[in-house]
């Protein structure tokens, strides 16, 4: 696979073989497979873990589920001499997830079982939808206090939609809003005419060491070119990505052209 540097204070342009451009601390690089995504993802992992450094692995659905759900087998495969290795030090969580009765169809985590992800290791229990906001921020305020005190390696696997969303932010809602980092929030959830989603929000992504996103098709061109320019969260959420302490984003070809 080859890959170029481009400046961006140049108009991109692409053409066969891999390109890839910089965006401060992001990157965008065009790919032919999703296989290099799911191999960048694994051994960024396998490499923490390995430095005995705990891994949050951070998750979404769509586009993205089936690259998750390759990465966490690929990681049981490399550690299953060391079993107990990955049981204390990984830690899989969703990035956002469209709120319902367990096993609903139009559930994040639900994808990710159906896919194939190993349940053995995972237990459930029902609550309310303001419980589970509360509990998510709970989750997510232990691992930024784990993170600031060099116990914990945060990285994740995003998606960014045609309209500009990635995670459960969508342009306009009410997840965009940025809310004072003394209040310690880093969880919301709202409730729409579709679904009660419940996600990150802004002032979590600072605290992501490693953030990789995915997003291939035509329909997703725009969304991706605009990246290269800064634009308010409200308009384009993935703008979000460019918080991380370094992100790559992968796309295809037809992407990109």
């Amino acid at each position: 696979m080859e890959t170029r540097y481009r400046n961006l204070q140049t108009l991109p342009t692409f053409a066969s073989g891999s390109f890839l451009h910089i965006i401060i601390n992001m990157k965008i690089v065009v790919v032919d497979s999703r296989d290099i995504v799911r191999d960048t993802l694994f051994n960024r992992i396998r490499e923490q873990i390995e430095k005995n450094i705990p891994v949050l692995f951070l998750v979404s659905g769509g586009s993205t589920a089936k690259i998750s759900v390759a990465v966490c087998s690929k990681l049981q495969e490399a550690f299953k001499n060391d079993k107990h290795r990955l049981k204390w030090l990984l830690t899989l969580s969703l990035i956002d997830e469209r709120f319902g009765p367990v096993g609903h169809q139009d559930s994040n985590w639900q994808l990710l079982i159906d896919l194939g992800l190993a349940q053995e290791n995972f237990s459930f229990r029902t609550v309310s939808f303001e419980t589970a906001i509360t509990g998510f921020n709970e989750f997510l305020k232990s691992a930024v206090e784990k993170k600031e005190n060099g116990e914990l390696y945060i990285t994740g696997l995003f998606g960014i939609g045609a309209d500009g969303h990635t995670a459960g932010i969508l342009p306009g809602s009410p997840l965009c809003k940025e809310t004072a980092p003394e209040l310690q929030l880093f969880a919301a959830g709202y409730k729409s005419a579709l679904f009660a989603r419940i996600s990150i929000i802004p002032t979590f992504f600072q605290y992501i060491d490693y953030a990789v996103a995915y997003a291939a098709g035509p329909e997703k061109r725009t969304a991706i070119a605009s990246l290269e320019y800064d634009m308010p969260i409200d308009k384009q959420p993935a703008q979000l990505l460019k918080r991380a302490k370094e992100t790559i984003v992968f796309t295809d070809a037809a992407t990109a052209l």
